[in-house]
């Protein structure tokens, strides 16, 4: 585990605020129209987040003094890049879900700037997880990546990618098509699988190593791509070990090799998946044998496995939206309509009922409108 923290110095820092709180994650998101007028940020003072639409996709960022990695962050199903920011001028339509947003200030501390993309599906607001020939979002990330990359002095430096439920997914396959945004001295450029063939025998390389790395013919010389330079974070997602395999091929996604014969595949990048093994054991079983995939394949790879949080009102409090009184009288309503057990813990997945809503409408009114 040691090694692998020094393998993803980008990716441990998240470990605390990783998991949403189901219930605090639905209500902060049924909040949208009473947050959207509220007072402008520090973070909208400085500048923060640029917000563009790049190549059809809604994209969000923020970058920090002296940059040393970035990392892009993709929603989960019925959500959006906004999320991950506070309403402001700049972006009135930003919700600022409290779990988002510290993650996103944990990292810009720590010297990592933020990318948010709304996925290109805005009926379900899902990533399209399928073969990049036929996603609407793999074959646009590379090239917003690269184009907020250049416009803000991003490249050259460690991209780290973080997904929650479809998002997770989407980082998984989006790491598997890793080399469309490559370290190279002159940025992140675009790659077509087709001009570099796959290169025979590619095995997890050390830092030191990176020289001895066949030169593709036709390229300019790369001095530093390494999949050291690169992590994934995959959230409550599958875990299943097709998602781990980093494949040279066309835009298919089909492997391909230099000679026409059997396919050659590149080091996949280090992997951290969280995981709430005692509400989704299933996805605990895949986790175990993806782990053991990824120790057979040579690939850096840790789980962190996130226990029930009681709901209690210091953590309804993680909005900035909920009051302390409004947190006290929320637990105690939702207590009273025997939603939660005698340790506070939440007794069925409030995602798939409206219960929890009915009880807290008369504590907190407009917030579970919508």
């Amino acid at each position: 585990m040691e090694s692998l923290r020094q393998v993803l110095p980008g990716l441990m820092l998240l470990r605390r605020q990783l998991l949403p709180p189901l219930l605090l994650l639905l209500i902060a998101r049924a909040a949208q129209s009473s947050a959207a007028g509220r007072a402008a940020s520090n973070t909208s003072a400085a500048g923060w987040p640029k917000v563009r639409t790049i190549r059809n996709l809604e994209t969000l960022w923020e970058v920090p003094e002296q940059p040393r990695g970035v990392l892009f962050v993709a929603h989960g199903c019925s959500h959006s890049g906004s999320d991950w920011w506070p309403p402001s001028p700049r972006c009135r339509h930003c919700l600022g879900l409290p779990e988002e947003m510290a993650v996103r200030r944990a990292a810009l501390r720590r010297g990592y700037a933020v990318i948010a993309v709304s996925s290109f599906d805005r009926d379900t607001k899902c990533w399209h997880n399928t073969a990049p020939s036929r996603s609407e979002d793999l074959q646009r990330l590379p090239g917003v990546l690269a184009e907020v990359a250049a416009e803000d002095g991003l490249e050259g430096i460690p991209l780290y990618v973080f997904g929650v439920s479809s998002g997770g997914g989407i980082v998984l396959r989006l790491a598997q098509i890793m080399p469309a945004v490559q370290l190279r001295d002159e940025g992140w450029v675009a790659w077509r699988p087709k001009q570099w063939p796959c290169i025979k025998g590619w095995k997890w390389l050390p830092l030191e190593a990176e020289n001895a790395t066949p030169e593709p013919p036709g390229e300019p010389h790369v001095s530093h791509v390494s999949p050291k330079a690169q992590g994934v974070v995959a959230q409550v997602v599958p875990a299943r070990p097709n998602l781990l395999v980093a494949e040279c091929g066309d835009s298919s996604g089909e492997p391909e090799s230099s000679d026409g014969g059997s396919s050659s595949r590149r080091a996949f990048p280090p992997v951290l998946f969280v995981h709430m093994a005692q509400r989704d054991p299933d996805f605990a079983l895949q986790v175990e044998e993806a782990i053991q995939f990824c120790s057979q394949a040579g690939i850096p790879a840790a789980e962190i496995r996130v226990a029930p949080w009681p709901v209690t009102p210091r953590l309804l409090r993680r909005s900035r939206l909920i009051s302390a009184r409004q947190a006290v009288a929320a637990v105690a309503a939702l207590q009273s309509a025997g939603l939660l057990d005698q340790r506070g813990f939440l007794v069925g997945d409030p995602r798939g009922s409206d219960s929890w809503r009915q009880a807290l409408q008369p504590v907190l009114g407009e917030l579970t409108d919508g």
